[in-house]
C-alpha cells in the first residue's frame, strides 16, 4: 500500500495496492477499497477514498493495482488503507486477513515538516564544538519554517528528553522542499556511545498535518575520551582451495578522540555479511599504534578450514574488547565472497 505523504482536503491522488493470493486456489478477480482510517486498523467503518478491481491471481500470484482516489475529510494525519473483496463476495480459506493498512497521509492544508537526514563525525570530545547537518523536508501542501534542534540519545528513540547538543532555524519550505542545516553542537555527558538525532519544530509551534513525525536519528557518534576501531576494508582472492593458504588485507581506522595504542584482528569466514566471533576462524594478527583519524592496512596470512561455499570475508578488530572504546558495537565487517572448494 502507497499512496503520497499529503493531499489537499478534496483533492484527487494516486495510491498503489499489492495484493496476493496466499490460497491454494485462483481468486477470479475480487474488488479492492481504499479507506482513511484514523488508526492502523482499517475497516469499512472507515472514510471510502477510492478503488477498483484487481485480476485474476493463481495461488501464490501477486498485483500490484494503481487506483485513483480522493480525501474528503477533516483536516489531518490518515492511515491509508485497503480492503480486497470488502463485501465477502469470494470465498476465502481464511476471512479475516482482508484489510491492511500502510503510511500515514496528511489531508489539507499545512505544511508537514520532517528530518530526512542527521550526519555528523564519528567521535567528538566532550565539550568541544562540531559541526553537524540535519536535512528537513516538507511533505505537507502548504509553505511552512520551524526550528531544528539536535539530540543525543542513549537509543534510536530521539525525543525531546534527550540531551540537547544544539539548535538553527530551518528555513522557509515550500511545499516538497527539502533544505540541509549546519548546526554547530557539542555534547556533554558521560563517555559511550550516542545515536545523532533531529526534531523539527519541537515545540509544535507550526500547526501540520502530522505532528508525530517530527524526529529522526542518525548514525551513532561516540563522546568522550577514548579510540574507536573501525574495519573499514576487507579484500582477499576470489577463490581458495579447502584448507589452502592465502594472504588477505584488512584496514583498520581510529574514528575516536584518543590514540589506539594497537589491537587484534580476527579474519573469519562467514555464510552471510554480519560477522561474527562464532564464525570461522580464518587467520589473523596485530595492528599498529593509530592516532585519532589514522588509518593503517595490514597483510595477513590465513587459510580456509570450512565447507564447500561461498563465504564472506569479514574481519574483527580488538575482538576480545582488551581496548576500552568510544563504541564497542562497530568493530565487525564483511568483505567480498571467497568461494572455498575441493
Amino acid at each position: 500500500m502507497s499512496g503520497p505523504p499529503s493531499i489537499l482536503l478534496g483533492g484527487s491522488f494516486g495510491a498503489e495496492v499489492t495484493v496476493c493470493n496466499q490460497g491454494t486456489q485462483p481468486s477470479y478477480g475480487a474488488d479492492v477499497e481504499l479507506r482513511l482510517s484514523a488508526d492502523a486498523t482499517v475497516t469499512a467503518d472507515d472514510v471510502l477514498a477510492g478503488g477498483g478491481p484487481v485480476p485474476y491471481l493463481d495461488p501464490g500470484q501477486c498485483a500490484t493495482v494503481a487506483f485513483p482516489a480522493s480525501a474528503s475529510v477533516p483536516d489531518g494525519a490518515y492511515h491509508l488503507g485497503a480492503i480486497v473483496d470488502p463485501h465477502g463476495w469470494a470465498p476465502e480459506l481464511v476471512e479475516t486477513n482482508n484489510a491492511g493498512a500502510g503510511a500515514l497521509i496528511g489531508v489539507g492544508s499545512w505544511p508537514d515538516l520532517i528530518v530526512s537526514a542527521v550526519s555528523g563525525p564519528p567521535s567528538a570530545l566532550p565539550g568541544s564544538t562540531f559541526d553537524a547537518s540535519v536535512t528537513v523536508c516538507n511533505q505537507g501542501t502548504t509553505p511552512g519554517q520551524a526550528m531544528v534542534e539536535l539530540r543525543v540519545s542513549a537509543d534510536a528513540t530521539i525525543t525531546a528528553t534527550d540531551a540537547l547538543a544544539g539548535s538553527a532555524p530551518a528555513p522557509y519550505l515550500d511545499p516538497g522542499q527539502c533544505a540541509a542545516i549546519a548546526i554547530p553542537a557539542s555534547v556533554y555527558g558521560p563517555d559511550g556511545a550516542y545515536h545523532l538525532g533531529a526534531i523539527v519544530d519541537p515545540h509544535g509551534w507550526q500547526p501540520e498535518l502530522n505532528e508525530t513525525n517530527n524526529a529522526a536519528s542518525g548514525g551513532l557518534i561516540g563522546a568522550g575520551n577514548g579510540p574507536d576501531l573501525i574495519v573499514s576494508v576487507v579484500s582477499g582472492p576470489p577463490s581458495i582451495l579447502l584448507g589452502g593458504s592465502f594472504g588477505a588485507e584488512v584496514t583498520v581506522c581510529n574514528q575516536g578522540t584518543q590514540p589506539s595504542y594497537g589491537a587484534d584482528v580476527e579474519l573469519r569466514l562467514s555464510a552471510d555479511a554480519t560477522v561474527t566471533a562464532d564464525d570461522v576462524l580464518a587467520g589473523g594478527g596485530p595492528v599498529p599504534y593509530l592516532e585519532p583519524g589514522q588509518c593503517a592496512t595490514v597483510a595477513f596470512p590465513a587459510s580456509a578450514y570450512a565447507p564447500d561455499g561461498a563465504y564472506h570475508l569479514g574481519a574483527i578488530v580488538d575482538p576480545h574488547a582488551w581496548i576500552s572504546e568510544l563504541i564497542e558495537t562497530n568493530n565487525a565487517t564483511a568483505g567480498g565472497e571467497i568461494l572455498v572448494v575441493y
